[in-house]
């Protein structure tokens, strides 16, 4: 996810969302779920959260997840392995890294829409059922 690798970043990264029992890796399972909940037809797709340090947005990612895990920080939680002094040596870490002129930050998002006959009076033929990082929109289209 991160290159030049960056353990440590990845390590809190993964924190980061793991924290108050989100799943991290809920994307894979998108289709399944909406195929299980009745969805009749499903389309996936991959958006990507990142960008290489030649990029105009980098440094805007960059500052982004900074300001998301300070914000949220996986030291605040009760029962977390990582200390403050952890979260703040790891981010100065990142922010060095950031300055590489081949850092890439490859964060790929799985979205999933999935469609079925709406049962509504009136609606049009399908309603869509989006689901994005877990959050479920329901659609009239």
């Amino acid at each position: 996810r991160f290159y030049p690798p960056l353990e440590d970043m990845d390590r809190l990264w993964t924190a980061y969302y793991q924290q108050d029992g989100l799943d991290p890796f809920v994307g894979v399972q998108l289709g399944s779920l909406l195929i299980t909940a009745g969805a009749e037809r499903v389309q996936t797709k991959v958006i990507n959260f990142g960008a290489c340090a030649s990029e105009p947005e980098f440094s805007m990612i960059v500052d982004n997840m900074i300001k998301m895990i300070k914000y949220a920080s996986p030291a605040s939680r009760e029962g977390s392995s990582w200390t403050f002094d952890d979260v703040s040596r790891v981010l100065v870490k990142f922010q060095e890294w950031s300055k590489l002129p081949n850092a890439c930050i490859i964060k790929p998002i799985l979205a999933a829409v999935g469609y079925k006959k709406s049962s509504r009076p009136g609606a049009l033929d399908d309603e869509a059922v989006s689901v994005l990082r877990g959050e479920v929109k329901v659609e009239g289209l």
